[in-house]
């Protein structure tokens, strides 16, 4: 079972730079894929037991996502795409591309295994309470089930901070940098716990600064 859980939001994208969420499922700036290609020495130099053996790799499969998780981990093999992992929103910028177009996008990558509503935004994928909560369940007690000690998870600011990380007290975690990585552990592996919190246990984290600080979500600029 998975012990530790390495949660990451993905580096700058277009719509964090120009606060423009209307930009379909956008892709990294300059910045952002320098912020990818400096994640894995902060990761090394943070969390240094856990490199070998490879961790479990899952990732949201939006653009930004993927090219956060390529760069940034580009020796790493065989990610696992989870759409339980997208972000919250219905915008634009949080809506995803069909299979057929990030085949397209990244063809050395396999998206067949998402399903063909994936990014309706309808359904379990909606916007909504009761959906994203059970997206974060499904993302945790897979993660808990899974062979190996560790599990490195790409993912969304508002996704992370409001649901996947929440915790038992449902509070919302502290504001994700692009590009930041936090680790968590499982607060039970109970066979009965069906909600397999997760629990943050070091304060460090594994993250690039981003001098234009242009990592705010769209949730975020409505507080």
């Amino acid at each position: 079972m998975v012990k530790n859980v390495y949660l990451y939001r993905h580096a700058q994208a277009e719509h964090n730079a120009t606060s423009n969420w209307g930009i379909p499922d956008p892709t990294l700036t300059p910045l952002g894929r320098a912020q990818s290609s400096d994640i894995f020495a902060a990761f090394k130099e943070q969390f240094s037991g856990a490199t070998s053996p490879q961790p479990l790799l899952v990732c949201s499969p939006l653009r930004r996502t993927v090219e956060t998780m390529l760069l940034g981990f580009p020796e790493w093999v065989k990610p696992v795409f989870m759409p339980e992992l997208q972000e919250i929103n219905d915008l634009p910028c949080d809506t995803g591309s069909s299979a057929s177009r990030l085949s397209e996008l990244f063809p050395e990558l396999d998206f067949t295994s998402l399903p063909s509503d994936w990014n309706t935004k309808r359904g379990p994928w909606a916007p909504e309470e009761q959906a994203l909560q059970a997206r974060a369940r499904v993302v945790r007690r897979w993660l808990r089930e899974q062979p190996g000690e560790n599990a490195v998870v790409v993912s969304h600011g508002d996704f992370l901070r409001y649901y996947l990380a929440s915790g038992a007290d449902e509070e919302p975690q502290a504001h994700w940098d692009n590009a930041e990585g936090r680790l968590y552990v499982f607060e039970s592996h109970e066979e009965g716990d069906e909600k397999a919190w997760l629990v943050r246990i070091e304060e460090k984290t594994a993250k690039v600064p981003d001098p234009q600080d242009g990592s705010r979500t769209s949730a975020e600029m409505r507080e």
